[in-house]
C-alpha cells in the first residue's frame, strides 16, 4: 500500500515525506554491512558529528536562551521523568531488572504518542507515527530490562529525524548537545537506578561504559582546548566533583 505523501516547508523550500512506523530490517551482518554503506548511516554519523563540533570549548549550562523546539522537547523528557515517580519498583529478590520498569514502559507506550504529537507543529504532526517509536525504544527494552549503547544511539537517530523534518533550526545545534541530551542523559540514568537496568550488550572491559557512548565523545570535544582538565583529572575527586556539572566526561 503507498503511503501518503505530506509536504513540509523546511526554511524556502518545500519537500516531501512519507512518513511509516520503523521497522528493525538489520538482521545479518549482511544487512549491517550494507546500512554502513547507506544514505540513512551518514546521515545519522553527519548529524552526530556535527554537534560533535558545536560541544567544542563550551560547559553544560552556560547556553543562554533554549530555543522554543528544544524547551518544548526537553519538556517531553521531563514528563517522562515525572512518570518514573509514579511508578515506583516493586520488591522483588532478583537484584537487577525491576519489573516495574514494564509497567513505567507501557505507560510511556500508550502517552509518547500525544506527548509527540502535542510538541510537533501542525505541519510536522503526521511525523509523529515514524517519530514516536525511536523515542520510545531509546528508553531500554521492556522485555530484557536493560538499557545500552544501542537505545542511546536509537534517540540519536530520533533527534536525527527531527532536524531532517525542520524541527530544528540550524543554530539549535548547542541547545540540541548540551541541553536536550544533557536531560535524556538524566532521564536514562534515572532508569537505571530506580529499576536496575541490565546492561545491554555490555562487552566489559572492552568497552568505555556499559551504557552510554556520546558522553565520551562530546564530552571529549568540551575539554579539547582545555589547558587545566586532562584525561588524568578522571582520578582526581576534587577536579571531578567541582567539573561534573559542566562536562560530559566527567
Amino acid at each position: 500500500q503507498e503511503l501518503p505523501v505530506t509536504k513540509i516547508t523546511i526554511g524556502n523550500e518545500t519537500r516531501e515525506f512519507r512518513f511509516h512506523e520503523p521497522c528493525k530490517v538489520i538482521k545479518s551482518n549482511e544487512d549491517l554491512s550494507k546500512y554502513l554503506q547507506s544514505t540513512s548511516y551518514a546521515m545519522v554519523k553527519d548529524f552526530i558529528m556535527g554537534l560533535n563540533d558545536s560541544c567544542k570549548g563550551k560547559k553544560l549550562g552556560e547556553q543562554g536562551a533554549v530555543s522554543d523546539a528544544c524547551q518544548k522537547l526537553i519538556k517531553v523528557l521531563q514528563t517522562l521523568s515525572v512518570w518514573i515517580d509514579e511508578v515506583p519498583p516493586i520488591q522483588q529478590p532478583m537484584r537487577y531488572g525491576n519489573k516495574a520498569f514494564r509497567d513505567w514502559f507501557a505507560k510511556c507506550q500508550d502517552d509518547i504518542p500525544s506527548l509527540v504529537s502535542e510538541m510537533l507543529p501542525d505541519q510536522l504532526k503526521p511525523a509523529s507515527a515514524e517519530l514516536c517509536p525511536y523515542l520510545l525504544h531509546s528508553l531500554g527494552n521492556e522485555t530484557r530490562i536493560d538499557y545500552g549503547t544501542g537505545h542511546e544511539n536509537t534517540f540519536m537517530c530520533f533527534l536525527t529525524a527531527l532536524a531532517q523534518i525542520g524541527y530544528f533550526q540550524p543554530n539549535d545545534a548547542e541547545n540540541i548537545a548540551l541541553d536536550v541530551f544533557w536531560e535524556y542523559l538524566q532521564l536514562v540514568r534515572k532508569l537505571q537506578l530506580t529499576y536496575r537496568l541490565e546492561p545491554a550488550g555490555s562487552h566489559g572491559c572492552w568497552s568505555l561504559d556499559d551504557y552510554h557512548f556520546i558522553p565520551f565523545l562530546w564530552g571529549s570535544a568540551q575539554l579539547r582546548d582545555d589547558g587545566e582538565l586532562t584525561p588524568a583529572s578522571i582520578h582526581n575527586d576534587m577536579a571531578v566533583k567541582s567539573n561534573a556539572s559542566a562536562y560530559y566526561y566527567l
